[in-house]
């Protein structure tokens, strides 16, 4: 399934492999949070690099990446692929990822 989200946080973790990788909290449709692990030994890591720096920066606190092309994994709908390239959208405000009555959101 592909989906659109925004990427909200980007925590540098320790990976169990050695090394470190990066846990990634986007908001997707309906406010479903999905986890995206980025480990920037990986080719992959091309794709997400800039946006994980952006994310963790300053700058950026209180706000999002908004996002397209997210693939939802199919053995675990809590988690994103991150070997499919997503597309970007735009930013938005972190409040504006709360759902509101009668208003889901990323319609």
């Amino acid at each position: 399934m592909i989906t659109s989200g925004a990427l909200v946080s980007a925590r540098r973790m320790n990976s169990k492999y050695g090394g470190y990788v990066y846990k990634c909290k986007v908001i997707c449709e309906k406010g479903k949070e999905r986890t995206l692990w980025v480990d920037p030994k990986m080719v992959n890591y091309k794709n997400w690099e800039q946006l994980v720096d952006i994310v963790q920066d300053p700058i950026c606190e209180g706000k999002g990446i908004l996002l397209d092309n997210l693939k939802v994994l199919k053995k675990n709908d809590e988690r994103l692929d991150a070997d499919v390239c997503p597309e970007l959208a735009g930013v938005c405000k972190l409040t504006d990822l709360e759902p509101k009555e009668d208003t889901p959101c990323f319609e």
